[in-house]
Formats: structure tokens, sequence, C-alpha cells
């Protein structure tokens, strides 16, 4: 899925992915910014205190940026907030 930023049209999540990798932390900042809305809402269904959705998405990505080097690059946020979830993103 392509998205347009401010500078025009952002390249896909795996591009961007491969780029954080390689290096350019900046590249993971379009993918937060596409994913977040949906992670959100995501967790905040399965929160039993909703207001708590925020931390739990923030930390889903901290864990999944601390971890790219291991994960594959078709990373699912929600299956990473879903290790948060259950405690085991600390």
């Amino acid at each position: 899925m392509k998205c347009v930023g401010p500078d025009g049209p952002e390249p896909g999540d795996a591009e961007l992915l491969r780029r954080v990798k390689r290096g350019d932390t900046e590249a993971f900042a379009p993918v937060v910014r596409r994913h977040l809305p949906s992670l959100r809402a995501f967790v905040a269904l399965h929160l039993p205190v909703p207001h708590l959705a925020d931390e739990v998405a923030h930390e889903a990505f901290v864990f999944a940026f601390r971890h790219l080097h291991e994960l594959l690059i078709g990373v699912c946020f929600f299956d990473v907030a879903g290790v948060c979830l259950a405690g085991g993103g600390h």
C-alpha cells in the first residue's frame, strides 16, 4: 500500500522496513503513521481499560522497532500488539 506523505507518495511498508534495517531509522515514521489508527483501535477492543490503547500501541511499535532485525519484513503490528497485550513486550 502506498500512502501520500508530506513530501508526496511514500513507499510501501516492505521498502520502508528494509530501509530501517539498513539504518535509516527515519523510515519507520511513515510506517507508524500508516498503522497507528487501526492498531490503536485493535488494542482498545482487547483491553479492559480502553484508554490505555495509545500506550500499548506505542509499546508495540517500540518493540517492533527494537526487534526488527529478528522479524520478517512482512511484520504484522497486530501480532506484535498481541504480544504486548499478553505482557511479553517488556
